[in-house]
Order: C-alpha cells, then structure tokens, then sequence
C-alpha cells in the first residue's frame, strides 16, 4: 500500500514518464451539473490512492468527495491521479455549476382595506405561485393579481425555474391596512372672509390634516378663515400610513358689504337730523334714541342728548357696522333790557348777557340812523348812554362766538329821562 505522501513524488514521476502507465481505466464519476448551493458528489474508483486537486485550491486523497453549500468558484475542472499496484494514471472531470435565479418583485405590499394588489416577478424564469395565507389570486405566469382585499395579513410563496432546473422560492407578506372613518359637521355653505369659522372633525383609526398640513389627532374642531373673497375648497383628510379618506367641500366666501356713513355731526337742541347709510345690504339702527325707521337706509333721528347712531348692514350673514356721533348744544338765547332811563344809575347801562353758550362776543349800539355810537369786544362789555343823548330808541347787535360757530342776537333799546 503506497502512502499518500507518495503520491505527489509518483505524480511527478507520471508527468515524466508520461503515457507508461498500467492503471486500468474505469473512470471518473460527478452530479454535474448542479446549481449554485446544491452539494457536488465526486467518486474515483478502479485505484488503491488518489489525489484529487480542482478549483478554489481544492485537494483531497478520498475515493468520494462532497463539497457543500457550492458557489461559482466550486465549478472548473478537476484533475485526479489514481494509483494501484505500483502504477498510475492521470484524469479529468468538468464541474459545471448553475446559478440560481434571483426574484425581484415589482409591485406593493402594502396597501389600503378595499384595493386590489397587481404583483410581478421579473426574470427568464418559469414562476409558480402559491397562497400561505388564504390570499385568491389569478396567476398569469410571472404576475398575479386580485380583487378588493380585506384588512389583514395575506401570504404567497414564489417558486422561480431556470432553464438549467435550477430553483430559488421566496415568500411575501401583503398588509391590507384600514382607511381611515372620516366624519365632519358644521360645515357652512358661505362664510364670510377675515371671520373665523369651525367644523367638527371626528377620526377613527388616522391623523387629521387640512391639505398636507396635519391640524389634529383624532377628533376636535377645525378652525377655518378665508382671507379673500369667491368659491373656496376645504380639503380636509384622515390618514393613515398610506391610506386616507379624504372629503373635499366648496364654499363660498363673501366679504362684507361696504358701508357710508356721514361724519359726526353737531345739531341744536329741538332739531332733528337725517341719516343715511349708503350700502348694498340690508340695514339696521341698531343704537340711538328717537330713530323714526330703524330698517330704512335713511331715517330722521331727534335726540335729546348728545350719543351714536350705529347701523349694521348685512350681506349672507356678512356684517359690516358703522357709527355716528351725533352732538346736541342747548340753543344760545339773550334777553336784553329794551328800556333804560338816565334816572337811575343801576338802569342807566347795557351791558353782554353772560351766557354758558358763549365764549367770546361783540357788542354793537346803533342809533336810529344806523350809525355806530358804541362797539366793543369781550363778554363783560357794557354801554352808558352819554348825556348828549336825549330820549330816543337805539339798536343793539350781539355777535357770539362758542367753539364751533357764530351766531347773533339784536333788537332795541328805549332810552328815557
């Protein structure tokens, strides 16, 4: 029996003496071709040692050889030198191995309760599907397809052919999440711009958002204004994951009407005043005394007091509201002695009524001829006849002044001895 360190100086020696050898040839046996991962099986026989070498820096002094978990590297040729009785011969086997497919899947896993799945494999392969988890489909060679899924969890194997018989199985989980209940109240048809409104949002199961800005949890109101007027859409969705329910609502937003006033204004007390509001909608005074009309555009007021008049005007809801102020001033009167004597010393003058109304006055004598005998500025102004005059009658003219108009009294004066 040759030892196998003796095999490699025997090796050496068959390369040397090349075709002098005695070794019946029986052969050399494989399961190539296989697929990458299956185990390789090689078998000498018809010797008493061996020496095999291959690829990979593969050796071995076995009759059978297995090679586990085989990649690419494992495949090439392999060379064997057999030896009995003292002689020896050289062979030759080719490995082949295949590779295996590789699946890749197109399509989604996830979608949302009530959607179909569409999913495809890709590759020259032959494709066999099947279900693990209850999932009907329709298979039609590398794709399948099915109806609305329900919520839940749905399983399927792939199995993937070469041409070579070579197989690779991978398994897919699909989930069918739930959309999002969605319920929203007090949602109004017209609103009016730059004015707050809100609407009730009730969410089971998702996140609420107004277009891709998230306002809420759950549940709560939604707080809305419109800046500028005409048709609005409010968008309002629950998500959740990549499933949404999703309402959509149309409104109009109106602007408030427009809305004239007079200034503040200033009457005498007894008069009375015409306001008017000067406005495309409906009206109403809604503040002030002694208002004739308070659903007409123009209406007479007569105060007493001094206060405002306010008015709203109203356009789909859409209010606009003004005020005047309206000021009342106690009538100015004077009352003037009309005789005088130049007996008495205490009657024998004219002096400027003190009135509260008035802030500063001029007084003006006339004798009977028109001309000027006497004039003086101020309020404590006062007229003593001159004794050239005798009995006659004059005429007297008060020019007032308060703080926001004139005004004048006048009449005549009886002098007597």
């Amino acid at each position: 029996m040759i030892r196998p360190f003796t095999v490699i100086y025997l090796l050496c020696a068959h390369w040397a003496l090349a075709g002098q050898s005695g070794v019946d040839s029986i052969g050399v046996s494989s399961n190539s071709p296989i697929c990458v991962a299956d185990t390789l099986e090689l078998e000498a026989s018809g010797g008493d040692s061996y020496f095999w070498s291959g690829p990979n820096d593969f050796t071995s002094t076995n009759a059978r050889i297995s090679i586990v978990n085989t990649t690419s590297l494992n495949a090439g040729i392999y060379r064997l030198v057999r030896w009995k009785d003292g002689n020896f011969d050289t062979l030759t086997t080719e490995v082949i191995i295949h590779p295996r497919p590789v699946i890749s899947l197109n399509g989604t896993t996830i979608i949302c309760h009530g959607e179909s799945i569409e999913l495809e494999a890709s590759g020259p392969y032959d494709f066999q599907w099947t279900s693990t988890e209850g999932l009907v489909f329709t298979a039609d060679g590398a794709r399948i397809s099915t109806g609305p899924l329900n919520q839940g969890f749905y399983g399927v194997k792939l199995l993937a052919r070469s041409d070579q018989m070579c197989t690779a199985d991978s398994q897919f989980f699909i989930r069918v999440q739930p959309v999002p209940d969605l319920e929203i109240t007090d949602v109004p048809d017209t609103v009016c711009i730059n004015s707050e409104f809100s609407v009730t949002v009730k969410s089971v199961q998702g996140l609420t958002y107004i277009g891709n800005s998230r306002i809420l949890g759950l549940n709560g109101s939604i707080t809305y204004k419109a800046s500028s007027p005409g048709e609005k859409t409010l968008v309002i969705s629950s998500r959740n994951g990549n499933c949404k329910n999703e309402k959509v609502f149309r409104f109009i937003a109106v602007d408030s009407p427009p809305l004239v006033l007079p200034p503040d204004t200033t009457i005498k007390s007894g008069q009375s005043l015409m306001l008017e509001a000067i406005s495309p909608g409906n009206v109403y005074w809604t503040e002030g005394e002694s208002i004739e009309c308070n659903s007409c555009k123009q209406t007479m007021v007569s105060p007493k007091f001094s206060g405002k008049y306010c008015v709203q005007s109203n356009i789909g809801g859409c209010i606009t509201e003004g005020c005047v102020n309206v000021k009342v001033k106690d009538v100015c009167e004077s009352r003037m002695p009309n005789i005088i004597t130049r007996s008495s010393q205490r009657n024998n003058q004219i002096c400027m009524p003190q009135l509260p109304c008035m802030q500063d006055a001029t007084l003006t004598i006339f004798d009977r001829w028109g001309n000027i005998v006497f004039k003086s500025k101020g309020i404590e102004s006062c007229w003593i006849p001159e004794n050239k005059y005798g009995p006659q009658v004059f005429s007297y003219l008060i020019k007032g002044v308060d703080e926001e108009e004139e005004f004048f009294f006048h009449g005549d004066i009886t002098l007597l001895d």
